[in-house]
């Protein structure tokens, strides 16, 4: 997927199983800081809400050994994506987290942005 590609989303899916993160930039900005999160499930101490809240070192944990798990941020509005960036915390080891990336207008029918693979996380790369 380009960069630059345009999409336009109210809703963005993270098959994921833990992830702190930034998930959408238009031009630098932030477009989920703050805003509403659910998920298929997560750990008390870990929940949804941490995914958005600008801190690297905060994360959301899915339940334990219960996959697929899920996690969607409302964007609450059309928005033109230009990225989308995944942050795990600083001090964690490198390691191969496998999500898919998907985008809705309606919550609904989602569209893949990015399909099924293992995405590598590094400490040298800051964990994005």
């Amino acid at each position: 997927m380009s960069p630059r590609r345009r999409i336009v989303t109210t809703l963005l899916t993270l098959g994921l199983t833990v992830l702190g993160m930034s998930p959408a930039t238009a031009a630098g900005t932030n477009l989920a800081s703050n805003k509403p999160v659910t998920t298929s499930g997560s750990l008390g101490g870990y929940p949804a809400s941490n995914t958005t809240d600008g801190n690297q070192q905060t994360y959301w944990e899915s339940p334990n050994n219960a996959f697929p798990q899920s996690l969607q941020v409302d964007l609450g509005g059309s928005s033109t994506v230009d990225q989308v960036a995944l942050k795990l915390p600083t001090s964690w080891g490198a390691r191969t987290q496998t999500l898919t990336v998907q985008a809705s207008t309606d919550g609904t029918n989602f569209t893949t942005l990015s399909p099924s693979a293992g995405r590598v996380f590094d400490p040298a790369s800051g964990n994005t």
